[in-house]
């Protein structure tokens, strides 16, 4: 038997000095000790059956497989799911942005929706006769009383969106990030009712 190397074996033992054959530090195998190695390797490998019955299982938890062994993990190991594809966004037409009527609106009034933590009722100021009823998912971020009097960024033409038991939303805030950490939009120099471009 050669060793990976291609050198061929003296008196049975490999002598090439690769680290891997561990003659570079003088610890040379016979060749039955290294066939022993082997047979001892394999033996700790998983079976075809149990290692596609340990990949059927990843595969439904969503999880990559390696092609590494398997094994048991540590009590402080972390599963993490691979990241989903993330699509580009789909491009509108200038005509199609200039129909979105954003407008500048000022919070007169804000309360949390009862039974429903994350929600707030808002009566906004966008410059019509009457404020509008604007019902945000806000609630995880912001105190009813930090929203008022600040001036913020309306879609003014969006279709009403009823949350049930009479309650009507007409019109939405724009803000970023997650649901308890929320940046809403807002205006620095403007009145209720002035349109953004």
């Amino acid at each position: 038997m050669d060793c990976k190397c291609g050198r061929p074996a003296i008196d049975g033992k490999l002598t090439c000095g690769l680290a891997q054959c561990g003659s570079s530090t003088g610890n040379t195998q016979t060749l039955s000790e290294m066939e022993d190695a082997v047979r001892r390797a394999r033996a700790n490998l998983p079976s075809v059956g149990e290692a596609r019955g340990r990949a059927s299982r990843a595969d439904a938890r969503g999880l990559a497989m390696s092609a590494e062994p398997l094994s048991p993990p540590s009590e402080n190991a972390a599963v993490v799911p691979a990241p989903a594809p993330v699509e580009p966004p789909s491009l509108v037409s200038y005509e199609q942005f200039s129909a979105v009527d954003l407008r500048v609106g000022q919070v007169l009034t804000c309360e949390r929706v009862p039974k429903k933590d994350r929600l707030l009722r808002l009566a906004v100021d966008v410059g019509e006769t009457e404020p509008r009823t604007i019902v945000a998912g806000l609630g995880q971020t912001f105190a009813p009383e930090q929203l008022v009097a600040r001036y913020v960024v309306v879609v003014a033409n969006l279709a009403p969106r009823e949350f049930g038991h009479g309650l009507v939303s007409h019109g939405m805030l724009l803000a970023t990030g997650p649901s308890d950490k929320l940046v809403l939009a807002t205006v620095i120099d403007g009145k209720p009712g002035d349109k953004l471009k």
